[in-house]
């Protein structure tokens, strides 16, 4: 079973600039979410990279109950 199955998935670019604007660190992560029957996130997970197969970046985050 794929693991996507029913999830979004949105592409983010992060940026950090420096007092002067100067661009000072750059990546491109995606944010997946899956969401309950009832509408809301059942659960959600940043990922580095851009692509369905990207690594995992942070621990999923699930709503209680």
């Amino acid at each position: 079973m794929d693991e996507l199955a029913g999830a979004v998935v949105v592409t983010v670019r992060l940026g950090v600039r420096d007092a002067s604007g100067e661009r000072w660190a750059g990546e491109t992560v995606e944010h997946v979410y899956w969401f309950g029957e009832d509408g809301p996130v059942r659960r959600m997970e940043v990922r580095e990279g851009s692509g369905s197969r990207a690594e995992l970046r942070s621990v999923s985050r699930s709503s209680g109950g």
